[in-house]
Order: structure tokens, then C-alpha cells, then sequence
């Protein structure tokens, strides 16, 4: 019965790093259906669901509920669904080094989409409804928690367009 009920879901391999600096090797549950595009849900958009509060995820030590405004960043590989997307279409980076609350700092693109009257660096970080900020290297992609963000120091803005 259990069976019967249970949601399809995809294993997605992070390191999951919480406020406190701890990092923990997980694999993220993500839909194998998106409701808002063809395919399996992305980490981006499961991070960005207003009503996702804990994330589950399995640890060493099992099923865990993590709660997201603990989660300081995921770490996971370059090549994410959402990245190839961002590549693919209009979209604005910038590269920058992010301080953590945690003494770390990151250093990559941010990459993003928002409307071109609206589409700074400094738009972004305010943008109420980008809980995750999506951050790629040659070789990793970070989702940050704004929460997380000391300080962000913009080094060149690669814009694919204009930003008006």
C-alpha cells in the first residue's frame, strides 16, 4: 500500500553545506515530473518552491529533512539541467566572489534571468523570490542561500544582452 502512494522520485548527488560550516555528502529527492516544463523537476526549481520549507535528502545516516533556511549552499556538478537551459537562452552572468557567513568564499558566475529593466547584480540579490542564488564554475555549480550572503564583489559582468 505504502508503495502505492509514494511519489516517483530522482536521486541528485550534492554536498550539502548548513550555516554552521558543516558539510554533509547527500543525494537531493527531486520529482521525475517539473509542473512548470517537460522533464523531471530541476534543483533550482525545487529550491525555489515557496512551499518547500525541509529538503529530503539522504545522508550516510539515512532520510534526513534539512531545513532550507539552515543550508548555507549545495554543491553539486557543472552540468545541471538549468545550467545547459541558461546557456542555451537570453541570460545574464556575472562574475563575482561570494562571501559566506560560514568564512568561506566562492568564486564563479552568477548566473541568472530576470526582465532587462530589472537585471543587475544588485536586482538580483534583492529579488524577493530567489530564496537560491545559482553560482557555476568550470566544474561546479553552487546554489547559495541569500541567507548565507555576507557580501558579494561583482569582478566583470558578462551580461548575454544588455541589461537596461
Amino acid at each position: 500500500m505504502q508503495e502505492a502512494l509514494a511519489v516517483p522520485v530522482e536521486a541528485l548527488a550534492v554536498r550539502l553545506v548548513t550555516l554552521d560550516g558543516r558539510g554533509t555528502e547527500s543525494f537531493v529527492f527531486l520529482h521525475t515530473t517539473s509542473g512548470r516544463h517537460r522533464g523531471p523537476e530541476t534543483l533550482g526549481e525545487r529550491l525555489g518552491d515557496g512551499d518547500t520549507r525541509f529538503l529530503p535528502c539522504e545522508t550516510a545516516g539515512g532520510v534526513e529533512l534539512v531545513n532550507l533556511d539552515q543550508v548555507a549552499y549545495l554543491e553539486c556538478a557543472r552540468g545541471l539541467p538549468e545550467v545547459t537551459e541558461l546557456d542555451e537562452l537570453s541570460s545574464f552572468r556575472a562574475f563575482a566572489a561570494v562571501e559566506l557567513q560560514t568564512g568561506e568564499r566562492l568564486t564563479g558566475e552568477l548566473r541568472y534571468r530576470l526582465p532587462a529593466f530589472s537585471c543587475r547584480v544588485s536586482d538580483l540579490l534583492n529579488a524577493a523570490e530567489e530564496r537560491f542564488l545559482l553560482l557555476t564554475a568550470p566544474h561546479h555549480a553552487w546554489y547559495v542561500n541569500r541567507r548565507a550572503v555576507m557580501r558579494v564583489r561583482v569582478q566583470t559582468p558578462m551580461e548575454a544582452s544588455s541589461c537596461r
